[in-house]
C-alpha cells in the first residue's frame, strides 16, 4: 500500500507473532473455547435443512486472556506506533459519525479487532505473511476512508427469475441468494424477522435485492456539537418500496419482503450495522412467477422513469400505485377487488366526479391496445356492481377470483403506461 507506515507494520507482525505464539502455547494442551453457529442450507429440490456447526470463539479467546496480550513484552512498541500514526490517532477517543449512527473507539477496541481479523483468517495460529498484509493493509485503510461503503439487502419473497443477477439501475441490483448470503442468514450476521425460521418463507426466499451506497464519515470529540449531512434511512427504504412496486406493475404477486438490513463492507474497524423493518406481509401467499428476460428490459426501464417522477405534482398516480399495492397484500379478493376499483378511479376520475358514470368507457379507451372495448366495458360494469354489492354486504355468487384477476392485469397495464408517459 502507498504512504506505508513501516514502523507500524514492523511492530504489528512482531505483536501478532506473539498474539499467534502465546494463542499456541496457552492451547497446546487444551481445547480452544467454542461456539455454535446455525447453518442453512438449500438443496436442490428447494428442501431446506438446518444444522449447529462448532467454531472457535475467536473473541472468547482474545477477552479471555485479555491482561496476558496486552502484557506481551511487543506490546507497548505497537500501541506507541498505533497512537502515533496520522491516521490512526486522529480518530481514537473520539466520537466517529455516520448519519445514522455514532460511536466512540478508543485503542484497545482497534487492537482486538486487528487480532480478531488475523485469527480468522489463520490456519492453526500460525503466522502467514499474505494473510498478515492483507489485514493489515485493510485494518489501515478503514482509517484512511472519507466515506464509508454500505450494502443495504433484503431477501425477496416469492420472486423467480431465468436471469440470475439483474441489474436494475447503477449500485441496485436483484440477485440470486449464495452460499455467503445463507451462511449469515444462520450465523445471525442478517436479522430477519421469527417469520422467517418458518420453513415456507425460506422456501419462498431464492432471490435478494441489493443497494451499495456510501456515507460520509464525520470525527468529532464527544462533547462537540454535531451538524452534518444526513442520508436518512428511510430514503434508502424507499428505492427497495419503488423496486417493489415496479416489480408488482410487471408481474402482479404476491412479492414482498420483511426486513432491511444495512452493514458496512470493507471496513474491518467500524462496521456499523442496524436493520429496520420491511413491507412487511399480511398473509396472501401468491405463487412463484418467473420473472423473463423480456421482463427484465421492462423493469429497468420502468425504475428509471418511475424514480423521475414527482409526485407531490402527479398525486393521483402517486395514490393509484399505493391502491395497487395494497391489493397485492390483500388476504381476500374482496378487499383486493375493492383497491383495484379505488387504483382507476384514483388515476382516471381524479377529483371530477362528472366522469365517473364514464369510468368503464375510460378504462376501456385506455386498453385498445390490448383488450376488445366492448368486451372491457362489460367487464369494468361487471366489477363495480360487485365492489357495491361487497361494500353494501349483499352476497356474491360470481367467480370473484377471476375477475379480481382481470381487474388487476388491466389495472397494471394502466398504470405502467402512465408512468412511462411521464
Amino acid at each position: 500500500m502507498e504512504n506505508k507506515n513501516i514502523a507500524l507494520y514492523e511492530n504489528s507482525k512482531k505483536y501478532i507473532k506473539a498474539v499467534l505464539n502465546f494463542i499456541k502455547e496457552t492451547y497446546k494442551s487444551k481445547e480452544f473455547p467454542q461456539m455454535s453457529v446455525k447453518k442453512i442450507e438449500k438443496g436442490r429440490n428447494k428442501s431446506v435443512s438446518t444444522h449447529l456447526e462448532t467454531i472457535p470463539h475467536y473473541y472468547g479467546i482474545i477477552f479471555g486472556h485479555q491482561n496476558e496480550l496486552f502484557n506481551l513484552k511487543e506490546y507497548n512498541e505497537f500501541k506507541k506506533e498505533l497512537s502515533e500514526d496520522k491516521y490512526i490517532g486522529e480518530h481514537l477517543d473520539k466520537m466517529i459519525y455516520i448519519s445514522s449512527q455514532g460511536r466512540r473507539l478508543n485503542l484497545e477496541s482497534c487492537i482486538n479487532k486487528f487480532i480478531f481479523n488475523i485469527l480468522i483468517k489463520t490456519e492453526g495460529f500460525n503466522y502467514n505473511e499474505k494473510i498478515f498484509d492483507e489485514v493489515f493493509n485493510a485494518f489501515v485503510n478503514s482509517f484512511i476512508q472519507d466515506k464509508f461503503s454500505f450494502r443495504a439487502i433484503a431477501f425477496l419473497n416469492n420472486f423467480a427469475s431465468e436471469v440470475k443477477k439483474i441489474n436494475v439501475a447503477r449500485n441496485i441490483n436483484i440477485r440470486k441468494l449464495n452460499d455467503d448470503d445463507l451462511e449469515k442468514f444462520g450465523e445471525g450476521d442478517i436479522w430477519v424477522p421469527p417469520s422467517y425460521e418458518r420453513t415456507i418463507d425460506l422456501l419462498s426466499i431464492d432471490y435478494l435485492i441489493e443497494i451499495n451506497y456510501t456515507e460520509t464519515k464525520y470525527i468529532r470529540l464527544p462533547t462537540d456539537e454535531i451538524e452534518f449531512e444526513i442520508i436518512p434511512k428511510k430514503d434508502i427504504s424507499k428505492l427497495f418500496q419503488d423496486i417493489i412496486s415496479c416489480i408488482r406493475l410487471i408481474k402482479p404477486s404476491a412479492i414482498y419482503y420483511n426486513a432491511i438490513y444495512f452493514e458496512q463492507i470493507n471496513n474491518l474497524v467500524f462496521n456499523f450495522r442496524s436493520t429496520s423493518s420491511g413491507n412487511v406481509f399480511r398473509g396472501r401467499f401468491g405463487k412463484i412467477r418467473d420473472f423473463s428476460i423480456d421482463n427484465v428490459k421492462e423493469l429497468k426501464e420502468l425504475f428509471r422513469k418511475y424514480r423521475t417522477i414527482n409526485f407531490k405534482k402527479n398525486k393521483h398516480l402517486k395514490l393509484s400505485i399505493d391502491r395497487f399495492n395494497m391489493a397485492q397484500e390483500r388476504l381476500r379478493n374482496e378487499d383486493r377487488l375493492i383497491d383495484y376499483i379505488i387504483c382507476l378511479e384514483a388515476l382516471l376520475v381524479k377529483d371530477d366526479q362528472r366522469v365517473y358514470f364514464k369510468l368503464p368507457n375510460l378504462i376501456a379507451n385506455e386498453l385498445l391496445d390490448y383488450y376488445p372495448k366492448q368486451e372491457t366495458i362489460a367487464t369494468i360494469k361487471n366489477a363495480i356492481s360487485l365492489r357495491n354489492s361487497i361494500l353494501h354486504a349483499r352476497s356474491v355468487t360470481q367467480n370473484i377470483e377471476a375477475i379480481t384477476k382481470t381487474i388487476e392485469e388491466y389495472s397494471s397495464i394502466i398504470i405502467r403506461n402512465k408512468i412511462k408517459l411521464i
